[in-house]
Formats: structure tokens, C-alpha cells, sequence
């Protein structure tokens, strides 16, 4: 009988668990991300690359990175992604895996790693609908999903940012402490 390293298998539990919310948190929020008629199969293809391109491009992040570095991997990501998927017609819009669908894939999963403590704070949070309302962006700059310009998504970045300063939190901080509050159940 081989010997099971617990340890080990409640961290592949747990990166598997955060890999999957990631995604979902990314793409679910779209009913019609996906082009109708796609299969199965090119709807899972798409999950494990994405998981995958997520493995890689977090590996930096187990040291402190700077914000600058997380945008840049935000773009690459969304590069590889519709790269990857460019001749499969998998996308419901033109535009394909947004930077929008980028931003939100990877901060997501940053932040499981780090609340799990597997990595030190990440240089950035998610953007999406809750976090600009939080931040009190006017309400027709609260769509994330179709960001497709790294202009137009710093843009909406810089309300969160305001925000975190007006509290003296760091970004991820008051996007944790925010999302938390706002999302807390009653009982």
C-alpha cells in the first residue's frame, strides 16, 4: 500500500477547490459566455487549459510581486487563452475571453492562495460589479465582463484603489474586508 502524504492531499483538495471557483467566478457571471452548440468537450478543454495557464502564471506570485507584473500577466492570460481558442468559435462574443474574464480568473485564484496561505498578499484583488458598487464608481462603470482594454480596466481599477487609500488598506485588504461585509449571512 503506498503511503499518503495528508498534507499533500489537502492542498491539491484545496488548489483544486480554488482553481474551479476561479473559473466559475470568471465565466459563470455570463450566461452567454459560451457560444450555444459547443460541446461538452470544448467547454472542459477550455477549463483545464485555463486551470492549467492558472498554475503557471501563479507560480511567480509564491514570492511578493509588484501590481504592474499582475496587469501585465492579466493580458498575457487573456493573449494564451484566445490564442488557445482562436479557430474553435467557443466565445459567444467577438471579443473572446476578455481581459475583463482575465482580470477576474486570476485575481480570484490569487486571493484562494492567499487567504489559504500559500502565498503573501498578491498585488492586486478582483474587479467586478460588487467591488466597484463598494467603491462607489458611478453605476455605468460597474460592468466588468466585457473590459477588453487595459485602459478602460485601469480605469474602473483606480475607484477601487481610491477607496482602499480612503480606509489606509492595502487593495487586497479592503477588497477581502469589503467582499466579506457584503456577503455576510445571517443567522
Amino acid at each position: 500500500m503506498e503511503v499518503i502524504n495528508i498534507k499533500e492531499a489537502k492542498d491539491s483538495f484545496i488548489l483544486d477547490i480554488a482553481i474551479k471557483n476561479s473559473i466559475n467566478a470568471a465565466i459563470n457571471t455570463r450566461t452567454t459566455f459560451f457560444n450555444s452548440g459547443i460541446s461538452r468537450e470544448l467547454k472542459d478543454l477550455f477549463r483545464r487549459v485555463l486551470a492549467s495557464k492558472l498554475v503557471k502564471f501563479s507560480k511567480k506570485y509564491y514570492k511578493e510581486q509588484r501590481e504592474y507584473i499582475f496587469h501585465s500577466d492579466v493580458q498575457k492570460l487573456q493573449n494564451e487563452i484566445n490564442d488557445h481558442f482562436r479557430e474553435s468559435n467557443l466565445f459567444f462574443y467577438d471579443n473572446g475571453f476578455t481581459l475583463g474574464n482575465s482580470q477576474k480568473v486570476l485575481s480570484v485564484y490569487l486571493k484562494y492562495l492567499w487567504c489559504f496561505g500559500f502565498i503573501p498578499m498578491p498585488p492586486a484583488c478582483p474587479l467586478d460589479r460588487v467591488m466597484l458598487t463598494i467603491s462607489k464608481a458611478p453605476y455605468n462603470k460597474r460592468s466588468w465582463g466585457k473590459i477588453n482594454s487595459i485602459d478602460e480596466y485601469l480605469e474602473k481599477y483606480s475607484y477601487l484603489v481610491i477607496a482602499a487609500k480612503k480606509k489606509k488598506l492595502p487593495l487586497p485588504v479592503f477588497e477581502l474586508l469589503s467582499f466579506a461585509e457584503d456577503n455576510s449571512l445571517e443567522v
